[in-house]
């Protein structure tokens, strides 16, 4: 099967919203209806700014049964909040602190899993307010098959 690309520039212009990975996911939160699953955040760091502003989306997504949310942290540069992180844990996301590796951890990934299928946000954004709202970024969101491949990375 083939997969299929959603292509997502992030940026504001004149004011006005162009569509993003932030609008996309919370777009498909919206119409998840009732289906478990879990979805996986990838980042190479994390700003309060960055949660608070997906924070309400997956929370009501996550208020679901059979729901969870897992975040891979990298804490390359000391730009990772830890305020940050003590409010994802607040809000119930499985936190991991990627530490032990050669190189730099620099994904931008938002992966999610559900019996219906996989699905992921690629871009160039961190996860802080500029990244997800203000900046000018790349992003695409990708289902299908290929996606479910590469869950287990």
């Amino acid at each position: 099967m083939a997969t299929e690309g959603e292509w997502l520039p992030g940026y504001t212009t004149n004011g006005a919203s162009v569509r993003s990975v932030y609008g996309s996911l919370t777009d498909e939160l919206g119409k998840a209806g009732k289906t478990p699953g879990t979805i996986t955040l990838c980042y190479y760091a994390a700003k309060v700014s960055g949660w608070r502003k997906i924070a309400p989306a997956l929370k009501a997504w996550k208020a679901g049964d059979g729901r969870k949310i897992r975040a891979y942290i990298g804490t390359d540069s000391g730009l990772t909040d830890p305020a940050a992180l003590d409010e994802m844990v607040d809000d119930g996301v499985e936190v991991f602190l990627v530490a032990d590796y050669i190189g730099v951890y620099h994904p931008k990934v938002i992966h999610w899993e559900t019996k219906k299928g996989h699905q992921a946000w690629i871009g160039s954004h961190n996860l802080s307010g500029a990244g997800l709202e203000d900046n000018i970024e790349f992003g695409i969101r990708v289902t299908g098959d290929t996606v479910a491949a590469w869950s287990d990375w």
